[in-house]
């Protein structure tokens, strides 16, 4: 994460995204932590699918401890509206919490 955080710090938004996608990618394909077997439906590797099937211009990755955890996106202005509507659409709108990050930190909106 120590180059994710440099790319942030030298402005360099495309690094950065392709960093976490390979940190995301590396969680599902290496480190398995996704999903339970058997709970495919409710796992954070659903949410991921669809998030890197809707959205891919931003990047995406597993949050916290994984199997049964949740996800973080990194959302491009084009992909937001496409990815909020199929996160609400496909997992609930109970299950969707938008953030925004700006010069004071992050934020619930």
């Amino acid at each position: 994460m120590e180059l994710a955080y440099s790319s942030l710090k030298e402005n360099d938004l495309d690094s950065f995204l392709r960093l976490i996608n390979e940190s995301g990618l590396s969680s599902s394909n290496l480190l398995c932590n996704t999903q339970v077997p058997g709970r495919y439906m409710e796992s954070p590797e659903r949410a991921l699918e669809i998030a890197r099937k809707v959205a891919t211009n931003s990047a995406h990755r597993v949050h916290g401890g994984g199997f049964m955890g949740t996800i973080i996106s990194f959302v491009r202005s084009e992909d937001y509206d496409n990815l909020i509507n199929a996160m609400k659409d496909n997992l609930g709108i109970s299950s969707v919490t938008e953030v925004e990050i700006s010069a004071k930190g992050a934020g619930k909106i």
